[in-house]
């Protein structure tokens, strides 16, 4: 079963409000795990930091 969530964002260009919503539907279709993780990244200033510092290196990683 689907629930429908509506996101008000600031955004008023219609190309930016497009990635945006594209964005918002990729981490729809992530696990509750993968979130969870993803909240606590965000919530910690040292691994928002880890991740800034080192996106080339993680994104090289994974791609």
């Amino acid at each position: 079963m689907k629930t429908k969530i509506e996101i008000a964002v600031k955004e008023t260009n219609l190309i930016k409000v497009a990635k945006i919503k594209n964005q918002l539907q990729q981490l729809a279709d992530l696990d509750a795990d993968i979130l969870d993780k993803l909240i606590k990244i965000k919530k910690s200033k040292n691994g928002l930091t880890f991740f800034k510092e080192n996106w080339v290196m993680i994104e090289s990683m994974v791609m």
